[in-house]
């Protein structure tokens, strides 16, 4: 009975400790943008493979990106906080479109006889002119540009 007691609150203790560096990293990200794993590393002095635990999770989250840089003929991801503009662009990457279609240009392409490409997030839609445009649109929930 005390080894179970022992054991879950070491886990609680875990749990806990583990919270408080995702908010310690995330603050210090937030104020000290651009930071490699080695530069959090050597400041924080926690081991790499805890930081890297610590960056995936908060990445999976939302609330980090980043961006590979080359310095010194070696590729490095740099960390920071994920802003509003990344959040808007993210969800509009979530949804079937990434670029808008304009309406009018595609019917224009498709009387004239000519193939139109729609790029969706995860494929490129090739619409002929002996296919129904509306049906495409419907079919893969495309969002119309605002000026159609």
């Amino acid at each position: 009975m005390e080894i179970e007691i022992a054991t879950k609150k070491s886990l609680e203790n875990r749990k806990k400790r583990r919270e408080e560096r995702l908010l310690t990293l995330l603050g210090y990200i937030k104020i000290n943008p651009k930071q490699t794993v080695y530069s959090l590393h050597k400041h924080f002095n926690w081991p790499i493979g805890s930081i890297h635990s610590l960056i995936k999770e908060l990445k999976e989250d939302g609330h980090l990106r980043y961006e590979t840089i080359e310095e010194n003929n070696r590729l490095k991801k740099i960390y920071s906080i994920t802003t509003l503009d990344d959040y808007i662009r993210n969800y509009f990457n979530h949804q079937t479109l990434l670029v808008p279609v304009n309406l009018r240009s595609a019917r224009n392409a498709l009387s004239k006889k000519h193939s139109i490409k729609i790029e969706l997030k995860d494929k490129i839609i090739d619409v002929t002119p002996d296919m129904d445009l509306d049906e495409v649109i419907k079919k893969y929930n495309i969002v119309l540009d605002l000026e159609d």
